[in-house]
């Protein structure tokens, strides 16, 4: 499953006031990244993502991507299972003069969540026969 977002960040917007928008995931591993820095953006737009609030990628937290004319390819195979489901993109603009844009592409791969309920009762012996004879 593939999604998309972009993100126009005006100039003069720093890092303290960083932009983001925001997308909502079904629980997934986040296979690839594809992101998508535009000619002109001289690495003058820093980019990273969040999950549950905390900075995910890049990795490196002191550290943003940027770019100027090229494409970050990142395959971070990082789990999304917890609620809520949602991933930002937080983007600045050092620039002065030009508002930017950026564009990430999200491939992932939906995971399934087993859920039980707490007032079932679970007969281990039919489970594993046998294993309470011992």
């Amino acid at each position: 499953m593939s999604f998309a977002i972009r993100l126009t960040i005006p100039s003069n917007t720093t890092k303290p006031n960083a932009m983001y928008k925001s997308i909502a995931l079904p629980p997934c591993i986040l296979d690839e990244i594809a992101l998508v820095f535009p000619s002109g953006c001289a690495e003058l737009v820093g980019v990273w993502f969040e999950y549950q609030s905390m900075k995910i990628l890049p990795v490196n937290l002191d550290e943003d991507y940027r770019g100027n004319g090229f494409v970050i390819p990142i395959k971070p195979h990082l789990a999304v299972l917890e609620e809520d489901y949602t991933i930002r993109l937080y983007a600045y603009n050092i620039d002065d003069t030009y508002d930017h844009t950026i564009s990430a592409y999200i491939n992932i791969t939906i995971q399934v969540i087993p859920t039980f309920g707490f007032m079932e009762t679970i007969n281990i012996n039919e489970l594993v026969p046998g294993l309470l004879e011992r």
